[in-house]
């Protein structure tokens, strides 16, 4: 997935994903997956910072961007067992996954004894809104292309049950157009 920065409102969305992030981003080790160009890097110290994207022009702005923090591929060597974080971020990423349990199953394994996973994703009401949106410049249109499936809450409970996670924060923002998802270990939170 490339750089989704057209649109006339897409830096607004993206501060609005990050600002329902945040709160739980404060303390311990941050693996920001899809980083993207690092924005969330902007508010997490780079001692406490791995940012993951598979793009090439992501990383290397990230990089420039943030030369104390460390940007990786989803192969690095960093990413293995015995390296886990406090909280796994995915800031509108789920829904350009080709199988989200496959996906959700693969990050859990980053996440350190009571980490979090924290998601942002939109609501599937809002699909129309969206698609138009992206249509008229508001939006990127790349994004709206690259959807796979959108996920709510219900969703949700059945995938994160079938890779051993609980949904402990589940809250709509940004006009209820999104969704924040915090999941744990449900034997560990």
């Amino acid at each position: 997935m490339a750089i989704q920065t057209n649109g006339f409102l897409s830096g607004y969305l993206r501060s609005k994903r990050l600002g329902a992030v945040l709160p739980y981003v404060k303390s311990g080790r941050i693996l920001d997956w899809g980083c993207g160009v690092g924005e969330l890097g902007v508010h997490v110290d780079a001692s406490r910072y791995v940012g993951v994207d598979i793009d090439d022009v992501s990383l290397n702005i990230a990089k420039s961007r943030f030369p104390d923090h460390r940007f990786v591929y989803p192969d690095d060597p960093l990413l293995n067992s015995e390296n886990t974080f406090d909280a796994v971020v995915a800031l509108a990423l789920i829904e350009h996954v080709e199988n989200p349990e496959t996906w959700l199953a693969e990050i859990k394994k980053h996440l350190a004894p009571n980490g979090s996973l924290v998601l942002t994703t939109p609501h599937p009401s809002m699909q129309w809104a969206h698609e138009l949106g992206a249509r008229v410049g508001l939006f990127s249109a790349e994004a709206a292309e690259d959807h796979n499936v959108l996920v709510d809450l219900p969703a949700m409970e059945t995938l994160s049950q079938k890779v051993d996670l609980s949904i402990a924060l589940y809250r709509r923002f940004l006009m209820r157009c999104n969704q924040l998802f915090v999941l744990t270990h449900p034997h560990r939170a």
